[in-house]
């Protein structure tokens, strides 16, 4: 739900009609955080640079670990 309303605010709305193949290439890239994400929450724990997925880390695990840049 995190990265659909991401993508929602990220393109107005408006994602099919700006589907370049860089937006392409940061959908993919969506997706495999998306994954990260989810196996984090499932663990209880990330490793991460990324500080949106930091973020919203912090929002969905707030007792779990997380090893990256500080958010």
């Amino acid at each position: 739900m995190l990265f659909a309303l991401d993508l929602f605010v990220r393109y107005r709305g408006g994602l099919r009609a700006q589907l370049t193949p860089r937006v392409r290439e940061r959908l993919e890239h969506d997706v495999h955080d998306a994954q990260i994400l989810a196996l984090g929450v499932l663990e209880g724990a990330i490793a991460t640079r990324e500080l949106k997925l930091l973020k919203w880390w912090s929002i969905l695990s707030p007792a779990g670990t997380a090893y990256g840049a500080a958010v």
